[in-house]
């Protein structure tokens, strides 16, 4: 009888769903989340890199905002250096894929401004100004984060 459980077992160790089961890695690199979902099966990465009200997504980071914040006249400062106005990369945004407008027609920013990352390599800071006062966001550690993401397989494309 013993004999049975130490087959029952081994077959149930050994099952190929098992060995094709996805894996997911979290890891924390300067502030930022790293989650790694590798799916064994298809060889497939999808990752999520963000820290707090901010994701990294398609080349561009991707801050939130109250939803109700109208941000289609916002402008941003990134270390405290000249002010830019969002709307100024929605061109760019649009070729990497980003819609211009949410489907709210109540506010079609949908709260959040996108910044394309080659602006922000070696930042710390982004303050964007909806209103009156400007919310700053910490982005210290970014390259480090995306030099990690790199080395762990997630490509540009792996992030949605």
């Amino acid at each position: 009888m013993p004999v049975h459980f130490i087959v029952i077992a081994l077959v149930l160790f050994a099952h190929p769903a098992r060995t094709w089961a996805p894996r997911d890695t979290h890891s924390r690199i300067g502030g930022w989340t790293l989650r790694v979902h590798s799916d064994r099966f298809s060889g497939g990465v999808s990752c999520r890199l963000f820290k707090h009200n901010v994701d990294y997504q398609r080349d561009a980071l991707v801050f939130r905002l109250s939803r109700r914040a109208s941000t289609l006249t916002s402008v941003y400062r990134i270390d405290g250096g000249a002010p830019r106005a969002a709307s100024a990369d929605a061109l760019e945004l649009a070729r990497m894929g980003f819609a211009i407008y949410q489907d709210d027609l109540a506010n079609p920013s949908g709260g959040v401004v996108r910044i394309p990352a080659h602006r922000l390599q070696g930042a710390k800071s982004v303050a964007i100004e909806v209103w009156r006062e400007p919310v700053t966001f910490d982005i210290t550690g970014l390259d480090a984060a995306l030099d990690a993401a790199s080395k762990s397989g997630c490509g540009r494309d792996a992030f949605d």
